[in-house]
């Protein structure tokens, strides 16, 4: 939070109440902390991330979305692959760390960039 409100990004939040997943809190929360402190860091000023949320009768979507530069196709490429990073002081191990705990939950994530600008990350968690 203080960091966010140091850079001036808004964080909009789109989700019905009550909505839930199971899974290990701890984990999850490592996750989602990992996927915004990436688009804060993609921002590097003021800005808004977005995060929305729904059900439907076979999974529940998260989506973490940000107005940055978004992916460069490169980026996209090689996202997934331990230890490659965009960032001068990055260990490239975030998103590695992110799919290693969303596999675990039989959850994926889909990187990719919206049309308008920004990058967008859809988490998918099974509902069986």
């Amino acid at each position: 939070e203080p960091k966010l409100q140091q850079q001036q990004v808004r964080v909009a939040r789109e989700y019905p109440a009550g909505l839930v997943v199971q899974g290990d809190k701890d984990l999850l929360y490592r996750a989602f902390y990992n996927l915004l402190a990436n688009a804060l860091e993609a921002l590097d000023g003021p800005g808004e991330v977005r995060i929305a949320a729904s059900a439907s009768n076979s999974h529940v979507s998260v989506d973490i979305m940000d107005n940055g530069s978004g992916f460069t196709e490169d980026a996209l490429e090689k996202l997934r692959d331990p230890f490659f990073t965009t960032k001068e002081a990055g260990t490239g191990l975030g998103l590695a760390i992110v799919d290693t705990i969303l596999e675990g939950h039989n959850a994926q994530a889909h990187y990719g960039n919206m049309p308008e600008g920004g990058a967008r990350v859809e988490v998918v968690f099974p509902l069986n």
